[in-house]
């Protein structure tokens, strides 16, 4: 049997493919005639859809991104979305080799597609974290005494954190910290909350120590708060040692547009492109690192381009995500000025 995986190109994929069955059922996409996808939504996040494989091979083939999956990436992506949890596969016993008969349940309502999406990268990664690192309870001991696993009280710290239940995830956070005060990953994630909440200062001490376990994202995390605060010499430096412990694409993305964005704070224009250009080889369907390039672009007076990256921005850019909401006006008036 063939590994499962979980990176990020399965990720990306997978991904598309729940963009496009949203784009469709809640029709958005154009041409859509020859597509015989049945489809009913139950409920304002329970969607019911029934169709061949190569219907929806053509439905990716009419969305936004080029070319279009294939038969094995649409099963690939369908059963990921089942390991998600998401997807309820509804055909009988004999299920055939090309129908599909299948719900999806949202966990945001069919209208908040930016929402679904982003809650979509959390779980991913929660999934692919569970894939990489089971054996962190699976001890006899551990399982035996539960309430003494912080494991458990992070696990549950990050499900209330998805359902945006912050004080109880603080709380399951705290517990977790207690019986493990060097748990990385659960100071990591209180980071988070308090960035969330826009608690720099405290969401900057637990990136340090979350750093202590060697936590890629840390660095990265840290560094972004620094180049928010204009200190690009700390934030550089912050970054080249993450990139030393980065282990996924989307990690090594978030270091180089970082490191880009960091670069162009400091005027180093050159080498702020050169880093951009690395991050979008890595990921080139995210905003930010079109807007900080079109930034140096426009420095270094590469006008033409420029004007490209900031309509790649515009394309990509959700105002879901803060720092993409960002550059969104600005791109747009970039934009505007030059049609005038």
């Amino acid at each position: 049997m063939a590994k499962v995986s979980y990176g990020p190109k399965v990720q990306e994929r997978t991904k598309r493919f729940l963009e496009a069955l949203l784009a469709y059922a809640n029709d958005e996409l154009e041409n859509t005639e020859c597509l015989q996808i049945k489809f009913n939504w139950k409920t304002e996040n329970e969607l019911v859809i029934e169709t061949q494989v190569r219907f929806l091979t053509q439905l990716t083939h009419l969305d936004a991104y080029k070319g279009k999956l294939n038969t094995e990436q649409i099963k690939e992506a369908i059963h990921r979305l089942e390991d998600l949890k998401i997807l309820k596969d509804n055909r009988p016993g004999d299920k055939g080799l090309h129908g599909w008969y299948f719900t999806l349940t949202l966990w945001h309502s069919r209208q908040e597609q930016a929402a679904n999406l982003k809650r979509f990268d959390l779980e991913w990664e929660r999934l692919r974290s569970q894939k990489i690192q089971p054996a962190r309870c699976s001890n006899n001991h551990s399982l035996q005494n539960p309430e003494k696993v912080p494991e458990i009280y992070n696990d549950r710290g990050v499900e209330n954190y998805l359902n945006y239940q912050l004080p109880e995830a603080v709380s399951d956070f705290s517990k977790a910290l207690k019986l493990d005060p060097n748990f990385a990953e659960t100071h990591y994630n209180l980071g988070l909350i308090y960035e969330d909440l826009r608690d720099f200062e405290r969401a900057g001490s637990e990136y340090r120590l979350a750093m202590l376990g060697g936590l890629a994202a840390a660095y990265n995390n840290l560094a972004r708060l620094h180049i928010l605060n204009k200190d690009y010499a700390a934030a550089v430096d912050l970054l080249f040692k993450g990139l030393k412990l980065a282990e996924y694409e989307a990690e090594n993305y978030a270091l180089r547009k970082n490191l880009g964005w960091a670069r162009l704070g400091q005027g180093r224009y050159a080498e702020a492109k050169a880093e951009l250009m690395i991050a979008i080889d890595l990921d080139d369907k995210k905003a930010s690192a079109y807007g900080l390039l079109a930034q140096a672009l426009e420095e270094l007076g590469e006008k033409t381009e420029a004007l490209l990256a900031w309509e790649n921005c515009l394309k990509y850019a959700s105002s879901y995500q803060p720092d993409e909401d960002t550059w969104i006006d600005l791109a747009r008036q970039r934009l505007a000025e030059n049609q005038q």
